[in-house]
């Protein structure tokens, strides 16, 4: 065959009952419109073992757009009943990026989304937590500063998405611009004293 396909994952989670949700960036030669021209985001949900139980293909409409104006750089919280809770980045170029936020049922079906602006011109999605009624997500953003950076706590309710607050602030770094999700372990760690 001449058609040649990548597929590069850029996010895995494990959920609660062991299945996979992996995520990245997929070069989709059937997705024909701009501004992205074969290439769209995906997600898959696999069993424990690995079996494909579904796979979905998102594509970003954002303009004016580039070749990494797609999805990309995700985070999955998962919810009740099996939903997924994902907080991702649109690096669109030239600036603003996007931070994007949205909703799939257990079976991958798209519930909500919504993309913010404004603030969080520059973005990059860093995390996304489910909290029962509502949804943290944990965004780098742009600072006052020529080098500063901000890092934004928005809360969105978990049913509809719709925004509720968001709190900011600037951490003093040395380099805050380098401030980035590498930087940072949400990983609680729990140790057994005896």
């Amino acid at each position: 065959s001449d058609v040649t396909i990548g597929l590069y994952i850029e996010s895995i989670t494990v959920l609660s009952d062991g299945s996979i949700i992996v995520s990245g960036e997929h070069q989709n030669p059937l997705s024909t419109s701009l501004p992205n021209v074969g290439e769209d985001f995906f997600m898959a949900k696999l069993t424990p073992t690995g079996n494909l139980l579904w796979l979905k293909t998102f594509h970003s409409l954002m303009s004016p757009g580039c070749n990494v104006s797609n999805i990309r750089y995700s985070w999955t919280a998962e919810g009740a009943n099996g939903d997924l809770y994902v907080g991702a980045t649109i690096p669109n170029c030239p600036l603003p990026r996007y931070l994007l936020v949205f909703k799939l049922d257990n079976a991958g079906n798209l519930i909500w989304q919504y993309n913010f602006t404004g603030h969080f011109t520059e973005s990059y999605c860093m995390g996304i937590f489910y909290e029962g009624a509502t949804i943290t997500v944990v965004n780098r953003g742009v600072g006052t500063g020529q080098l500063s950076s901000s890092v934004d706590f928005v809360k969105l309710d978990a049913t509809t998405g719709n925004y509720i607050s968001h709190k900011s602030w600037e951490p003093d770094l040395p380099y805050p611009d380098n401030f980035y999700a590498s930087y940072l372990n949400w990983t609680p760690t729990v140790i057994k004293l005896i």
